[in-house]
């Protein structure tokens, strides 16, 4: 099993130059390519990597075994209202976190919550998130 961090996510590149969606999916094939060439491989994405593991099955439907998105939708959204909403609610997150139960109790008890306070890199000015609001 692999844990890919898209590009603008995690420990990869923080403010990466290309953010197109073909970027992401190219990504993903080139992670493919070097640790299971020629395997088909099963993916599962969360929010925006929902959508980059289904474009990936899609473009590449001979590489893709399964699918599973969680918070995705097959389309995204075309909304462009919707995705200003996202960004707005990104940037309005008050970092640093001081510690984890200040990111639970402004984050919420929705069940996902948990994959946004496992994610958080601790800093000395406290609990930071591994992404920039202006790159999503």
């Amino acid at each position: 099993m692999l844990l890919v961090d898209q590009r603008g996510h995690g420990r990869s590149t923080r403010r990466p130059d290309d953010l197109s969606r073909a970027a992401f999916v190219g990504d993903v094939v080139a992670v493919m390519d070097a640790c299971a060439p020629g395997e088909r491989c099963f993916l599962v994405g969360q929010s925006m990597g929902a959508h980059t593991a289904f474009l990936t099955s899609a473009m590449h439907p001979d590489r893709v075994g399964g699918l599973v998105m969680l918070e995705g939708e097959v389309a995204g959204s075309g909304d462009p209202e919707e995705t200003a909403t996202v960004g707005r609610w990104f940037a309005s997150w008050p970092i640093p976190f001081p510690v984890e139960a200040a990111a639970r109790v402004f984050l919420g008890e929705d069940a996902i919550v948990d994959a946004w306070i496992a994610d958080p890199e601790a800093t000395q000015q406290g609990l930071m998130p591994r992404f920039d609001a202006d790159v999503m």
